[in-house]
């Protein structure tokens, strides 16, 4: 994200300063370019924050020792999808030599962790591990929206010079730095959605052990 940062404001000044007056203004020969013009996507804008909205990323992890794993790995399973979220991966292990465990890892909606903590927590025998934590990326929320306005501004001038252009060697140039821009445009938006998804999102590990089984009474 520094190299956007750092790359954009000189691209968008650069463009900014340009002029149909000079080395791009169009010869009154120029009937058709060499090169076409190519079309610039316009990327689907972020969702804009209010003064005192907040970007929180929240996470959860657990570890249990439970009587039956799979048993409660399986009503997990469901109270995530009844919760509105999904199962990114889930696993158990059984062995008459060795006792079992059972992995679960999920995506579900921040005002269902809590009611989703409490359902493990009233099904285990002892805990081993209980963890909550969260991060605070309004700041960098907000930077990228910045980023993603001043690109509009640059591809916007961009579009004009490339429209303008009436030398095909200029406009080979022109293209070029739309290709870089096009290039950090779909940057931003890529990271944009991203922290759109795991602030909607709160990740949830589950990490279950069976109760060791006492050995048998020496005869």
């Amino acid at each position: 994200m520094m190299y956007v940062r750092r790359t954009i404001p000189l691209l968008a000044l650069w463009l900014a300063a340009c002029s149909p007056v000079g080395a791009l203004t169009p010869t009154s020969t120029a009937g058709s370019l060499a090169t076409p013009l190519p079309t610039l996507s316009v990327p689907p804008s972020a969702t804009p924050l209010g003064p005192t909205a907040r970007i929180i990323l929240r996470y959860s992890s657990m570890s249990f020792i439970v009587e039956d794993p799979r048993k409660v790995l399986a009503t997990l399973e469901e109270l995530v999808v009844e919760a509105g979220g999904f199962v990114t991966s889930a696993s158990s292990y059984s062995s008459s030599e060795s006792i079992a465990y059972a992995n679960l890892s999920a995506r579900v909606p921040p005002d269902m962790l809590p009611a989703l903590r409490r359902a493990v927590l009233d099904r285990a025998l002892q805990v081993q591990n209980d963890s909550m934590s969260s991060q605070d990326i309004t700041n960098q929320y907000r930077s990228l929206l910045e980023s993603q306005a001043e690109l509009a501004r640059a591809r916007e001038n961009l579009h004009r010079l490339l429209s303008e252009a009436g030398d095909p060697s200029a406009t080979e140039s022109l293209i070029l730095l739309h290709d870089l821009l096009k290039q950090q445009m779909e940057s931003v938006e890529s990271q944009l959605q991203s922290y759109q998804e795991s602030a909607a999102l709160s990740s949830f590990d589950i990490s279950l052990t069976q109760m060791a089984l006492l050995p048998p009474p020496n005869e």
